[in-house]
């Protein structure tokens, strides 16, 4: 038996028709698979269509159920992919290969690719997939006629032409819902320790897709028990989509756990988010003088905890994978307010890594100093938590997309290289994008471009924003020409074919 695969035409959202035979036990099956617009109507299926529906149904599963089958997981979905690209675990090269081996559960519009290349996946990833949609709907090419011999060859008698059958109608295909970017609610700190009796304060990240939220209200629920009021806390996310909850912590000694929750009947979040809150009993009072320099738990009867934490270097901004300007400060004072020297502070930090050793002692002024990278991920704050005993501060600072290394041209959602399909008489648009180094939406500067033979494809219109630009053309007549795309100092070239 041979297979093949046949690639429909694409672009316009025209109807495509893709047909395929498979010859078991002397009978062919037809699979015929329409391709069209999600503006096309549905229709209610005749009872012969609903017999294609099912002989296509069968050629298809023949194919793809052994190799699902055989793979021994799940296809992957939507979802799995977004979480795989904006979670920091699992590297581009690592969500491709699952893509190869498991394949994916749905057939991707131009708005999931959109999704997809917004959130880190490339041109691999979006081939990967492109591949495997294939596989799993392509059907076997009709074989080859095999011509029988008997020991008495003689020439046959004419037989008449059979009538042309008549092709069954169209199958409708419906489109696949949107899927709308994930709402997150992301904690700055996983764990936080507060001695009894104190102020607690939790910072949480709202963000949906890439993109910080503002102006949402939202609750951690559990505060209310813990503090031993009626009313648990509430707050608002700022501009960058963070928002910042301060409450009292009770008498209690343990651990809690709080959960972040959306207020006011609007939209929920798309999972839960949640944290730790450790209450310790009190800090007993040392005699000024008491105690070994350099070990915090020497220290820690000493601390003032209102004066003790960062007192500079939050809140910078840099770029991702770059050290922040400025030295992040943690300082110590005892319960007169004065200074301490020699006390070990431990620094951590997430999305982020600490430039030297991660103990400093603190000077004669009761400051330690550490100098701060910023992490891979743009838009996930860098957060420095500095411990003492059982005491924990934190700093955030706010990493932005380096500056472009690469252009990326969409063109209906798909991912250009090295050529492009552009039609007479439609306006062709495409969407230009940067990335950083680490894969990070990078904005442009100085978009342009320009066309080899502007009476085959000339640029009508480039339309620069936040995010990179657009670019129109529009096709004069048959024929290929080369077009070049340009911003921040990068090129992209392309051949360009004109289809009627």
């Amino acid at each position: 038996m041979q297979s093949g695969f046949v690639p429909t035409g694409f672009g316009g959202g025209k109807p495509q028709l893709g047909a395929a035979r498979r010859a078991m036990n002397g009978v062919y099956v037809v699979a015929s698979v329409q391709d069209v617009s999600p503006q096309a109507p549905s229709r209610r299926l005749s009872g012969g269509s609903r017999l294609w529906t099912v002989l296509s149904l069968l050629a298809l599963g023949m194919i793809s159920g052994s190799s699902l089958h055989a793979q021994g997981t799940e296809p992957l979905r939507k979802t799995d992919l977004i979480r795989y690209l904006t979670g920091n675990t699992t590297t581009l090269p690592q969500i491709v290969a699952m893509v190869r081996r498991n394949c994916v559960s749905f057939s991707p519009t131009a708005r999931d690719r959109q999704d997809l290349a917004d959130l880190g996946g490339d041109t691999t990833l979006l081939r990967a997939i492109d591949a495997c949609v294939r596989d799993r709907v392509a059907t076997p090419a009709a074989p080859s006629r095999v011509t029988r011999t008997t020991a008495a060859a003689r020439p046959a008698p004419p037989r008449p032409k059979p009538a042309a059958a008549t092709a069954p109608a169209p199958l409708p295909v419906p489109p696949l819902a949107v899927v709308p970017p994930r709402l997150v609610a992301v904690p700055l700190v996983s764990r936080l320790t507060v001695p009894v009796g104190e102020t607690a304060s939790v910072g949480v990240a709202l963000k949906r897709g890439t993109e910080a939220v503002s102006g949402t209200r939202l609750v951690l629920r559990g505060t209310a028990r813990l503090a031993g009021s009626d009313t648990d806390a509430q707050t608002v996310t700022d501009d960058r989509g963070i928002a910042q909850f301060r409450f009292q912590v009770g008498a209690t000694v343990g651990t809690t756990r709080l959960f972040v929750q959306t207020l006011g009947g609007g939209e929920t979040l798309d999972q839960p988010a949640q944290l730790d809150v450790t209450v310790t009993a009190p800090r007993a009072t040392t005699p000024p003088g008491g105690g070994q320099a350099g070990t915090a738990g020497a220290w820690a009867g000493r601390l003032w905890a209102e004066r003790t934490g960062f007192v500079s270097g939050s809140n910078q901004r840099g770029s991702v994978g770059e050290p922040a300007a400025q030295p992040v400060v943690y300082e110590v004072r005892d319960g007169t307010g004065k200074p301490l020297a020699g006390v070990g502070v431990t620094f951590s930090v997430t999305n982020g890594q600490v430039l030297g050793p991660a103990s400093n002692l603190t000077d004669s002024l009761g400051r330690a100093r550490v100098r701060v990278q910023f992490g891979e991920r743009a838009g996930v704050p860098t957060v420095v938590t500095g411990t003492i005993g059982d005491l924990a501060r934190d700093a955030t600072l706010y990493p932005a997309a380096g500056p472009p290394n690469r252009l990326v041209v969409l063109s209906g959602g798909n991912a250009l290289i090295g050529e492009m399909v552009v039609f007479v008489g439609r306006p062709t648009e495409l969407r230009i994008f940067g990335r950083d180094k680490f894969g990070n939406v990078a904005p442009l500067a100085g978009l342009r471009a320009s066309s080899g033979d502007e009476r085959i494809v000339r640029v009508t219109e480039v339309t620069s924003d936040m995010g990179g630009g657009s670019i129109t053309l529009t096709a004069g007549r048959g024929g290929s020409t080369g077009v070049v795309i340009e911003g921040s100092g990068l090129r992209a070239d392309f051949t360009a074919q004109v289809h009627p």
